[in-house]
């Protein structure tokens, strides 16, 4: 939190790639609240740093790997571990100066993704408490099968946490997918914890607990049809400054699931959705080849659907609407998260641009006949952010769906349910007979 008792939309461990995207063959651009962070292997450790070269700030994003290490494209600058220089090409002769080295993040490499820190300056033991492990207990369990996704999305990454708290515009968005218009009827929430706009505790809750134990702050509803009470809908938790996780378990049958969904801030106007599915739904999952292919088609269909909306609401605010004009009981979660994103904005967490005050200087002592400390470009002043990326960054609005053909796409579409039937049969004959 700040000074003034409000959470930063910066200070958390953001994850930014999945593992299995990242190489050692070629460096990975990308922003977090649109600063521009570059990130690459370096004898199989993830090396992350701020995309720009020491030398004449151009991307490093755009340079090439050259023997395990990050060759800047421009001057053939190479960067090793921590970001250190390692050689400069037209100076072989000299030690690379300390101020040829680049500002590192801190990194780390766990549950499948790259998470990286771009928060207040922390010890690493701090830092290493605010790490959210207590989300992926269920990552090594024997009845939950996990599968991950993710998406680039051109909408404020508020307005997909607004609508994962929203389990009422299901009968309509999504109908044909998750539900279907008839099963739209009345639909409250009530607050089962909120320590994020009010001081209401549940210290018996996991969730809770959890939270407190990272230092951020959050909510958990519960959405129920006062009609039918039996109908499963689930609870909805919020860990700021961007974590959702529905947790539904089905009444009848007991079955689970839980998703994880990392809303990550790239602009203002764009983000990328990262998703971790835990479940027991679908019995014999965890042996169906294809599964997580599966999984990701269907998750753009139906982010599509959420897409549709939220493109134009991103419109309409962007032309002066208000994000909440009327609300109701089923609006609870979504009112509590932009009440506190509008008080967490005012700290100014999106970069700010580099200092342009230096370069002045620079140009009017060169006017005078002076000699430049190049040492002192770069402090004090600020300009304005364009959010813009270097051409071969990875941070793309590329669909999920572009990745596979239409030939395999069909074979999803017409062979899913023959592979249902027969990774149950397998389930069954291996372990029930």
């Amino acid at each position: 939190m700040n000074a003034n008792g409000t959470d930063t939309l910066r200070n958390a461990w953001f994850p930014v790639v999945l593992s299995k995207d990242l190489s050692d063959k070629e460096p990975y651009g990308l922003q977090i609240l649109g600063y521009p962070i570059v990130v690459w292997r370096h004898k199989g450790k993830v090396v992350c740093v701020e995309d720009i070269c020491p030398h004449r700030s151009a991307p490093l994003s755009v340079g090439r790997m050259v023997n395990g290490v990050l060759e800047c494209k421009y001057h053939g600058w190479q960067f090793g571990a921590n970001g250190e220089c390692t050689f400069i090409p037209s100076a072989p002769h000299k030690d690379p100066p300390k101020s040829s080295h680049c500002k590192e993040f801190p990194s780390l490499e766990k549950y499948g993704s790259v998470w990286i820190y771009i928060g207040d300056e922390l010890s690493e033991e701090e830092r290493l408490k605010k790490f959210p492990d207590f989300l992926f207990v269920h990552r090594n369990s024997s009845t939950l099968v996990e599968t991950s996704v993710y998406r680039d999305l051109d909408i404020d990454h508020g307005l997909m946490i607004e609508n994962l708290l929203d389990p009422a515009h299901l009968p309509f968005t999504h109908e044909g997918t998750l539900a279907k218009r008839s099963d739209a009827q009345r639909m409250d929430m009530d607050v089962i914890w909120n320590t994020l706009t009010r001081n209401v505790e549940k210290e018996d809750d996991e969730d809770y607990v959890g939270c407190q134990t990272i230092g951020q702050r959050g909510f958990k509803v519960i959405a129920f049809t006062p009609n039918d009470l039996d109908k499963n809908i689930g609870n909805f938790t919020f860990f700021s400054p961007y974590i959702m996780k529905l947790d539904v378990t089905m009444k009848k049958s007991g079955r689970r699931m839980i998703q994880l969904q990392f809303c990550i801030p790239v602009t203002p106007t764009r983000m990328r959705l990262i998703v971790y599915f835990y479940q027991n739904i679908i019995p014999g999952s965890r042996y169906m080849p294809f599964f997580n292919r599966i999984m990701a088609v269907q998750s753009d269909k139906i982010i599509n659907q959420d897409l549709e909306l939220l493109a134009g609401q991103q419109v309409r605010l962007l032309q002066g609407a208000r994000p909440w004009n009327t609300a109701v009981s089923a609006d609870t979660g979504g009112v509590i998260y932009r009440k506190w994103r509008e008080r967490a904005e005012r700290s100014k967490p999106w970069f700010g641009g580099y200092s342009a005050s230096g370069y002045l200087q620079m140009a009017n002592e060169l006017k005078e006949g002076k000699v430049v400390d190049i040492e002192n470009l770069g402090a004090g002043g600020s300009c304005g952010v364009m959010f813009a990326e270097p051409p071969s960054s990875k941070f793309n609005s590329a669909f999920r769906n572009q990745l596979f053909s239409q030939s395999f796409k069909s074979l999803v579409k017409k062979s899913a349910g023959l592979l249902i039937v027969a990774a149950v049969a397998y389930y069954f004959f291996v372990h029930v007979k």
